[in-house]
């Protein structure tokens, strides 16, 4: 099994991550597996699914039967009820089938990014790059400029390897 995406930031918003595996199963047409969040200090926080997908009935048994077996499925995380860490999650059968997945599967929960600084202070009509230094800043992250009402994505973002700077591109730079 795995899980997508691999690390994700509750700090302002809930995140949905998905479960990619086979197995899980669901009986009867509507009693789904569960998915355990466990902690690095053994606590245990149990979701149920709000999806599953690539569901079907185990090979050689009529549809009738009131099992399925699914290869994905997806749940969601709460924003802020969980520090920052790695995280395994546990997927668990309903009974009659009862059994959970063999590994459980690592994730993290990122900090929120930090911003100290950013330069130049002023950008240009006609498009600025703009570093902002600071820390936990993570690949794939997005930004934003907003004066006034006018709201500008950045076209183009890359973060250094410690993730203490963001280059943000915005216009043609």
């Amino acid at each position: 099994s795995r899980v997508a995406p691999i690390g994700v930031c509750l700090d302002q918003n809930a995140q949905s991550l998905t479960v990619e595996g086979g197995s899980f199963a669901v009986v009867a047409g509507s009693v789904r597996p569960t998915v355990t969040v466990i902690a690095a200090s053994g606590t245990e926080t149990t979701f149920q699914p709000e999806s599953l997908s690539g569901c079907a009935p185990p090979e050689g048994t009529d549809a009738g039967f009131g099992l399925e077996l699914c290869t994905g499925l997806v749940f969601t995380l709460p924003s802020q009820q969980f520090q920052p860490g790695t995280y395994s999650l546990r997927v668990t059968n309903p009974d009659p089938v009862g059994c959970s997945s063999g590994t459980n599967v690592d994730f993290t929960i990122n900090p929120p990014p930090k911003v100290d600084a950013v330069a130049p202070g002023t950008v240009c009509s006609g498009g600025s790059v703009l570093v902002a230094s600071g820390s936990a800043f993570q690949a794939g992250a997005t930004a934003q400029l907003t004066c006034s009402s006018t709201t500008l994505a950045a076209s183009l973002t890359s973060v250094n390897g410690a993730g203490s700077q963001l280059s943000m591109t915005f216009g043609p730079g």
